[in-house]
């Protein structure tokens, strides 16, 4: 599965008639995570809330409405920002019923471990959060930024698109994709019910985010409604992963400084808000250096292969 993910980002996600690259890796990908999905709810008898499953694909329909107008039509910039909103939307869904399916395997939780790391760095968490909610004001704009994440990524691809970097559009898109796979993964490999469940006996912390969580592990859960999801993955924090791929994207620009410290403000909630270990924030920053770091030489590879013309052969 590995080699043939990878071909086909080599060969779909450049477009050599237009000279820009295309979602073609992000839609090969989301059809994998959708046809496992679909053998794991059939297999495992699972029930799916059609309704809101409906919604959704409408909603994603919807994204690409404004292309029946022929000046929208007729924009690459326009058509770019609907195929990424769809696609982004698409994949997210598929991705949140594939990690509620992940954490109905209920493998040992390893909050414990998690925990003496935290320490090991010479972070405590109660005492963080009783830091945090001691400045009411702060916490709460923190806390706006931190449920605004989804916000962030809409305007950020609106602002690529719209700008013309479909290039930076489409990296942006395909790993956010990519690292939200390998965060299920790790999740599947190394649960955790998250510092805020882990140090509630002590804080008092709000929980209520994450009460699905032991209703899957416990297999009381069996149907999926994917207008009441929760985010169910803590370890690597995917806020973390969110906020420096934002920012990664729109490096050299104009929007770039700001948006650093909106998401430093963002990342600061997120032990609180997101109930996370800080190794999980840890966690989250590497995974972005490394999938930058890999998508990038990939790119490199792509285009040096794309580069070289066919070779003709003469027989004499």
């Amino acid at each position: 599965m590995k080699s043939n993910l990878r071909t086909a980002w080599q060969r779909s996600s450049f477009d050599h008639t237009t000279s820009g690259r295309t979602f073609g890796f992000t839609w090969a990908l989301l059809t994998t995570i959708v046809l496992v999905d679909v053998v794991w709810l059939v297999y495992g008898e699972w029930q799916i809330q059609w309704q809101s499953l409906l919604n959704r694909a409408m909603f994603i329909a919807a994204c690409f409405l404004p292309l029946v107008f022929g000046s929208c039509r007729r924009s690459r910039m326009i058509r770019a920002l609907c195929e990424a909103y769809a696609v982004a939307t698409a994949f997210s869904t598929a991705a949140m019923i594939f990690s509620y399916l992940v954490a109905s395997t209920a493998h040992p939780l390893t909050d414990s471990f998690l925990a003496a790391a935290d320490l090991s760095l010479g972070f405590h968490w109660g005492g963080y959060y009783q830091w945090f909610t001691s400045h009411p004001d702060y916490a709460h704009l923190a806390g706006i930024l931190y449920d605004c994440t989804i916000w962030g990524q809409l305007v950020v691809m609106a602002f690529l698109a719209l700008s013309d970097r479909r290039e930076r559009l489409v990296e942006l898109v395909e790993l956010l994709a990519s690292t939200l796979v390998v965060a299920i993964i790790v999740s599947y490999l190394a649960p955790t019910t998250g510092a805020a469940k882990y140090y509630w006996g002590q804080y008092h912390a709000d929980i209520s985010p994450w009460t699905q969580f032991e209703l899957l592990r416990s297999g009381t859960l069996r149907t999926i409604d994917v207008s009441h999801m929760q985010g169910l993955i803590s370890m690597p924090s995917m806020h973390t992963v969110i906020g420096a791929l934002l920012c990664w994207s729109v490096r050299k620009t104009r929007v770039f400084v700001p948006l650093v410290v909106l998401n430093m403000m963002m990342l600061s909630a997120t032990p609180v808000y997101g109930g996370h270990h800080a190794i999980d924030l840890v966690a989250g920053a590497l995974m972005s250096v490394v999938a930058v770091t890999f998508r990038r030489r990939m790119t490199i590879v792509d285009d040096s292969a794309s580069s070289v013309g066919p070779r003709i052969t003469i027989d004499v």
